[in-house]
């Protein structure tokens, strides 16, 4: 069986029938996704290379570029004054 219950914030009018209760204090985690939880699931296989967020701020990177300059089996090429590709070298 499923019941609805709606909470009101406004205070309740005095009547016979009403109780004031206790506050409660509430507190979770914030839930970061699904995708989140797959990176962190391919992550501690060992396999790969994963940059975290904490990484990326310690490696104070500036780009895309430098951020995965030191990563295994990546080419980045900047010459020729049309930017910058990365790809894949295997």
């Amino acid at each position: 069986m499923v019941r609805r219950i709606e909470l009101d914030s406004a205070p309740p009018a005095p009547s016979a029938g009403t109780q004031t209760l206790k506050a409660v204090s509430v507190e979770v985690a914030p839930s970061l996704g699904r995708r989140y939880a797959d990176f962190e699931r391919r992550k501690a296989t060992g396999q790969g290379h994963y940059i975290t967020v904490d990484e990326i701020e310690k490696g104070n990177y500036m780009s895309l570029q430098e951020t995965l300059r030191g990563v295994r089996g990546v080419s980045i090429d900047c010459g020729g004054g049309l930017g910058c590709s990365i790809g894949m070298s295997r």
